[in-house]
């Protein structure tokens, strides 16, 4: 949880824990991150809640 949420503030948190794990390149995996991340929320929708509770239902 603590990659995450420093990536969400410009990756300073992530790249300081990069450091702290002997990753050899943080500037690269905070690169990588971010874009997987971005590329993930692109393909995030916003589930109706009718949909929703129709598949508790069933569930």
């Amino acid at each position: 949880m603590q990659f995450y949420s420093g990536a969400l503030h410009g990756g300073r948190k992530l790249k300081k824990k990069c450091w702290d794990l002997g990753i050899p390149n943080p500037d690269e995996e905070v690169k990588m991150w971010m874009e997987f991340r971005d590329k993930l929320e692109s393909l995030m929708v916003v589930l109706d809640k009718k949909f929703i509770a129709k598949a508790c239902l069933e569930f």
